[in-house]
């Protein structure tokens, strides 16, 4: 049996300076775009969810402004300290918020969609009760929010998710065929906003906070240091920033990616459509859509029709040389598909 090392690809941060590791880069030399013009310095963010948790995310918010110590143990390079928020430290921004950046939604419209029978019925009126608000503020001329933060309380997340399937690990939980995700129509639904939209779950901000799973097990979650560079890294790169990019040096040659999923139609009967997600080797890219997939009866994989997977392939590279105003130097052959519910 032979084994190879695998090096850690070196990441570019601030001042154009490379790290292996995410967190220590940024604290050590701030994000990428640190020194530019463009990168989000003071990020607004509104927060939609009840009148609970908008004050203990708030709170929360104020802890993380400070910083958050490292996880106790002997593994400090695998669990480092959240240094805090400020135009001088880590992200270099700061992230503000106000009552005029706020909006609740009462506890008793929460409770009355608990009450549905009816698992979609119950998901839809959620997301259009969320929906409301995270609209209201994106709309707002004197908030103008940079980032929306949903915070919807664990009632609500515990009424979806006993309807999921769960796996033994960490993942997050399936939705059976047929049946909405609450995630997913929101996000959905908020893509005409403008804005983004940060979901954020209870067991993130409030230590006092506990998920039980299906079969009577409790959620394990991340120690607060690791939850915090995990939120604010996701909201500084929603925020427009540019956190870290993959270190390339210039006399490579450029490559052009081609990822292509299957999703089947909620009703589980009509043919997949596929996306293509198309990016160079920093990650840097466009979405398509492709056409409907096709099965045979002796391959139950999805497959794109002879023409339509020419013309996806085709409009890949036509869109690569649109957004980097250049063509790729190498192709790829592989492609790796995946099949989504």
């Amino acid at each position: 049996m032979s084994s190879d090392l695998l090096l850690e690809p070196e990441l570019e941060f601030g001042g154009a300076f490379r790290h292996i590791d995410i967190r220590f880069g940024i604290m050590g030399y701030g994000p990428f775009d640190a020194t530019l013009d463009y990168a989000p310095k003071r990020i607004r963010i509104g927060i939609v969810g009840t009148e609970q948790t908008v004050e203990k995310f708030s709170i929360w918010l104020d802890q993380c402004r400070a910083g958050i110590a490292a996880k106790d143990g002997n593994k400090p390079n695998l669990f480092p300290r959240f240094p805090g928020l400020g135009e001088d430290v880590a992200l270099r921004c700061s992230v503000v918020t106000d009552r005029a950046l706020q909006r609740t939604v009462h506890f008793n419209a929460i409770r009355g969609i608990i009450q549905k029978g009816d698992h979609n019925e119950a998901v839809k009126h959620a997301a259009e009760l969320f929906h409301r608000e995270l609209e209201y503020l994106s709309k707002s001329k004197t908030a103008s929010p940079d980032v929306l933060v949903c915070a919807p309380p664990a009632e609500l997340f515990r009424y979806f998710d006993r309807g999921n399937e769960e796996d033994e690990g960490d993942a997050p939980v399936e939705t059976r065929a047929g049946q909405l995700d609450f995630h997913d129509q929101l996000k959905s639904k908020s893509l005409a906003l403008g804005v983004p939209v940060q979901f954020v779950r209870p067991i993130t901000y409030d230590s006092g906070a506990k998920e039980i799973r299906k079969k009577g097990t409790e959620r394990r979650v991340q120690d607060p240091a690791t939850r915090a560079w995990n939120f604010f890294t996701a909201l500084y790169y929603k925020a427009g920033g540019t956190p870290w990019r993959l270190a390339r040096d210039p006399t490579d040659l450029a490559s052009c990616f081609i990822g292509i999923s299957f999703y089947r139609a909620l009703d589980g009967k009509s043919l997949s459509t596929s996306v293509a997600q198309v990016f160079n080797e920093r990650g840097q890219g466009i979405i398509l859509t492709g056409g409907p997939a096709e099965y045979t009866k002796d391959d139950p994989q999805p497959h794109l029709p002879p023409d339509d997977a020419y013309n996806l392939l085709k409009r890949a590279l036509e869109g690569y040389r649109a957004e980097h105003e250049t063509s790729p130097a190498r192709r790829h052959s592989q492609v790796i598909a995946v099949l989504e519910n």
